[in-house]
């Protein structure tokens, strides 16, 4: 069904003579999804349709980092889906095939802007809505509504569907890593931990997640406010600059002690 109303859609667009929406394709070089990604738009055909329904231009976090700290990204791939008036229509990361490529390229081009969505998930809540909210934001890097959408779509979930405890966990612990450090952000990564630990992942997984809790457990603060002295480079930065200037004295006052005290040895011979 997805995929008939998405060549519908190419036929209706491709008759009309209006501007082409812009898609922002987000790379970087050492990237093996991104180069999945260009295989495929090279060689298989249905790619090579969607993307020419657009604009399509390729920024490179290498060559481009303005546009990539505009837009805020920070995971590869993005894609983003700009209107006429450059507001972002739809956006997702990671390539996980041609099938939802084009999906996604679906939902673009015939849907909302990203504040409609909101809007209309907010009019009628439902599990593919809070779960395409949950990709645009984390396609932003704005992790905090990310995991919000995440955790309404697992309330959401039908029976049929897999568990989202681990987009959270994945979520939670980037929020966690994101400076300041913060011990409420723990207690969401513990919580998102342990419901990961209780599904029915491979043991590799759950190895690595218990390792990472026992990693960030060790930069908890007890005040949440503060920030962990040795992981904050501004206030090492003054406490090296400090030494420096102590070691300098120390210095300048030796040489200062030694040639006064040779200058007094030479004028008592």
């Amino acid at each position: 069904m997805i995929v008939l109303t998405f060549f519908l859609t190419i036929v209706c667009f491709d008759q009309q003579d209006i501007p082409k929406p812009k898609l922002l394709y987000f790379t970087t070089k050492h990237c093996g999804p991104c180069k999945a990604f260009e295989a495929a738009k090279r060689n298989i055909d249905s790619i090579k349709h969607a993307v020419e329904l657009f604009d399509f231009q390729k920024i490179e976090l290498e060559k481009d980092p303005k546009t990539v700290e505009k837009y805020g990204v920070g995971a590869y791939p993005t894609f983003l889906v700009l209107d006429d008036n450059n507001s972002i229509r739809h956006c997702w990361t990671g390539f996980g095939g041609p099938e939802d490529f084009i999906k996604n390229v679906a939902e673009a081009i015939t849907g909302t802007t990203i504040g409609e969505k909101i809007a209309a998930y907010k009019d009628s809540k439902s599990y593919s809505g809070a779960i395409m909210l949950a990709r645009i934001h984390s396609a932003q890097n704005q992790l905090e509504e990310s995991l919000f959408y995440y955790r309404e779509a697992d309330s959401l979930r039908p029976e049929n569907k897999p568990s989202l405890s681990f987009f959270i966990y994945s979520t939670s612990l980037s929020l966690f890593m994101g400076p300041p450090i913060k011990k409420d952000f723990y207690n969401e990564l513990k919580q998102a931990s342990l419901a990961v630990l209780d599904q029915d992942f491979p043991p590799e997984v759950k190895k690595s997640i218990i390792h990472n809790l026992s990693l960030v457990a060790q930069n908890v603060l007890q005040d949440p406010g503060e920030i962990n002295f040795w992981s904050n480079w501004e206030k090492r930065k003054k406490l090296v600059y400090l030494i420096y200037i102590v070691l300098i004295t120390g210095l300048l006052f030796g040489i200062f002690y030694f040639k006064k005290k040779r200058k007094t040895a030479t004028d008592d011979h």
